[in-house]
């Protein structure tokens, strides 16, 4: 996964979109997400809680999936030396 993202950051959204800053979030217990947040140059900015909301289902029963706890990183082009 970390080579998709890797991929994905450096040829699509730097090269292709120009984006010079990303933010992202994994649930916070998800530590090989973190992991590969981390290894694609992304830092650790804050902890939020109860910060997902699940969509009404087909159904047109709302899903609660409890409490969650997300980990926000940043990533900035420029710390890599992309310019």
């Amino acid at each position: 996964m970390t080579t998709v993202l890797r991929t994905l950051l450096d040829t699509f959204f730097v090269e292709y979109m120009n984006v010079r800053s990303l933010k992202g979030s994994c649930l916070t217990h998800n530590k090989a997400s973190k992991r590969v947040l981390e290894k694609c140059g992304f830092v650790f900015e804050n902890e939020e809680s109860d910060v997902f909301e699940v969509a009404e289902s087909k159904t047109g029963i709302k899903e609660s999936i409890g409490q969650g706890r997300s980990h926000e990183v940043n990533r900035d082009t420029e710390m890599r030396g992309v310019t």
